[in-house]
């Protein structure tokens, strides 16, 4: 069936002895069974949809045959780089790969990448296999990092549909059996907190006051009033209506330190606007008088 539905002229896969270099590489990105059918019933990311040429059971054939075959398919080998160029490739697929992760290799991948770009506006061939050229610049920058992915994903970028993002996570996260996906179990989890340097330090609960209590505590002694009470603690001291309005209103009414309540701000503003209007209408009255002014 994987045969039979073109597969094979577009996607690497050892199991059906096909070597298509158009899309990802089966063997080496590893699909779930769920991933593949998700993928042939929807298409997408250039690939069209198989929905209205495969049956239902055609489509989950060849999702289980695809995710079995590919699980069985030994990790991809690290990149080696040799010392052929773009020049001596032509439009040999296989061989551009090579010369282009041979470029991310020995001068970076950022470079490989701006050659790939003018080279792939240049020529209609190139421009078909750019974006699995660039996964391949992705898995030599890995090799040129020592398999820091994080620093070989900081030198890339997004020519040719990211490829070189999507190099770079299939060959850092498909290592087995060094990587695994999925949750540990319950004594793994425990043998890796046991190896841990900071094992035990943040076992023991030390206190229950949180930093901003803490400030909020030193900041109330520093201006000269008392640290507030944690809450919770049933006491009521104080009382009366004014301390519930008070408290209802929160700082409204009452500032702290040297911040004006809400209340107090209004009552300057409202004084100083009253007393710049009667200030005005004095001035004037003295000097209409004195100067003979106009009736208003």
């Amino acid at each position: 069936m994987f045969a039979s539905s073109g597969c094979g002229s577009c996607h690497t896969l050892d199991g059906a002895s096909a070597s298509g270099q158009i899309g990802p590489n089966l063997d080496q990105i590893k699909p779930t069974y769920a991933t593949v059918l998700r993928q042939v019933a929807g298409g997408g990311n250039g690939m069209p949809s198989f929905r209205r040429k495969l049956s239902g059971d055609a489509m989950r054939a060849v999702a289980r045959f695809v995710s079995t075959s590919a699980a069985r398919s030994p990790a991809p080998p690290r990149f080696r780089p040799d010392r052929r160029t773009p020049a001596d490739c032509a439009v040999d697929f296989a061989c551009l790969k090579q010369a282009y992760g041979n470029i991310a290799f020995y001068q970076g991948p950022e470079t490989a990448l701006e050659r790939l770009d003018r080279a792939q506006r240049a020529s209609q061939a190139i421009a078909g296999f750019c974006h699995q050229i660039t996964h391949e610049i992705g898995h030599a920058a890995l090799a040129r990092y020592d398999g820091d992915s994080a620093k070989a994903l900081g030198h890339g970028t997004m020519t040719c549909w990211s490829g070189y993002y999507h190099g770079v996570v299939e060959r850092a996260f498909v290592l087995p059996p060094a990587s695994r996906i999925g949750p540990i179990s319950a004594e793994e989890r425990n043998a890796v907190m046991d190896r841990s340097p900071v094992k035990g330090v943040y076992d023991k609960t030390i206190d229950r006051e949180s930093a901003y209590e803490k400030l909020a505590n030193r900041a109330a002694v520093s201006a000269g009033g008392v640290a507030p009470a944690p809450p919770g603690n049933g006491s009521n001291a104080g009382g009366g209506i004014l301390d519930s309005l008070k408290g209802s209103l929160g700082g409204l009414m009452t500032g702290s330190g040297r911040k004006d309540s809400l209340v107090e701000a209004m009552a300057k503003s409202a004084v100083r606007t009253m007393g710049s209007t009667v200030g005005r209408e004095i001035v004037r009255g003295v000097l209409g008088s004195l100067l003979g002014g106009r009736r208003r």
